[in-house]
C-alpha cells in the first residue's frame, strides 16, 4: 500500500496540491465519491492504476459528508488526498421539481472549488 497523504495542510498559499514525489503541483486527478456504496472500490482501483503508471500527479477525492470514515481511511491508505465538499441542494422553493439523487449530480460542481487548480479537461461519469 502507498503511504498515507496528509489531509490537512495539503494546499499551499498558491493553491498548489502537495504530492509525495514532487512537493507541490498545480495539477491533480480528481474523483468524486458519495455515500457508503461500493464506488469506493472503483476509486481505489483508480488510485492503484495511477500508482502503477507512476503518475506525477496526486489523486484528490472530493467526498460528500455521507462517506463513512472507514472509506475515507481506505482512500488515505491508498495515497489519495481526501477533501470533503458541501452538498448542493436545490432552492427550497424548487424542491417539487428536483429528485433527491440530483443533490449528488449538483454537488459534483463543487469539484471546481477543490483547489485553485485550473482544469484543462474534466471527465467524469
Amino acid at each position: 500500500m502507498a503511504p498515507g497523504m496528509p489531509v490537512d495542510g495539503i494546499m499551499s498559499a498558491a493553491g498548489k496540491v502537495s504530492t509525495v514525489k514532487t512537493g507541490y503541483s498545480k495539477r491533480a486527478y480528481v474523483a468524486f465519491l458519495a455515500g457508503n456504496g461500493d464506488y469506493v472500490k472503483g476509486v481505489v482501483g483508480l488510485a492503484k492504476g495511477l500508482r502503477r503508471v507512476k503518475s506525477a500527479y496526486p489523486l484528490v477525492v472530493a467526498i460528500l459528508p455521507d462517506v463513512p470514515e472507514e472509506h475515507r481511511d481506505v482512500l488515505r491508505s491508498q495515497g489519495c488526498i481526501v477533501r470533503e465538499i458541501d452538498p448542493i441542494y436545490p432552492p427550497e422553493n424548487q424542491i417539487q421539481f428536483a429528485m433527491a439523487y440530483y443533490v449528488i449530480n449538483y454537488s459534483k460542481l463543487r469539484i471546481w472549488n477543490v483547489s485553485s487548480t485550473k482544469f484543462y479537461r474534466l471527465d467524469y461519469s
